[in-house]
């Protein structure tokens, strides 16, 4: 038990240093129109968009047209603006902040599987989104950042729902 808990560990440090290593890269190669600011401002930044999207990922506004359980989820746009504002490389960590933020406050009903996968699907929408809106910045360019980061997302939950639901070991 003890093996497989710190594999798990193990394997989240791993996917958020990926993570964090391909935001670098495409903010030092794709996103050269940031502007510099000071560091102290940046994690002010940071800190205030991870603290308005823990809030609001405490928030459960249900679907009327849904079954229960499923909740529409806002905390994605303080990520967001704060992405596009400072680049991806801040979008990862306003996403790694806003879910440790959401342990502190709520703890955790999924042995934090659950709360690993909001990260990733997050950043999964974030990181295109942020790469094609600094590519050239336009409302247009946000627009489709944001599609494109949406299509990425649900790929990345339907793939993983349909390798759970279809393999041969499950």
């Amino acid at each position: 038990m003890l093996k497989e808990n710190l594999s798990f560990v193990g394997i989240c440090v791993l996917v958020f240093a990926a993570l964090l290593g391909l935001a670098y890269l495409f903010e030092r190669t794709v996103c050269r129109d940031l502007q510099r600011r000071s560091r102290s401002r940046n994690i002010s930044y940071v800190a205030m968009f991870s603290a308005l999207g823990g809030v609001l990922m405490l928030l459960e506004i249900p679907l009327f047209f849904a079954p229960g359980f499923y909740k529409m989820d806002l905390s994605e746009l303080p990520v967001l603006m704060s992405a596009f504002y400072l680049g991806p490389v801040a979008g990862v960590i306003t996403e790694l902040l806003k879910v440790l933020l959401k342990l502190l406050l709520k703890g955790t009903s999924t042995a934090f599987v659950g709360d690993f996968a909001n990260f990733v699907v997050g950043c999964t929408f974030v990181l295109p989104a942020a790469v094609i809106y600094h590519h050239h910045k336009t409302r247009r360019t946000a627009i489709i950042g944001m599609a494109v980061g949406t299509l990425r997302s649900e790929e990345r939950r339907v793939g993983k729902e349909c390798r759970s639901r279809w393999s041969p070991y499950h």
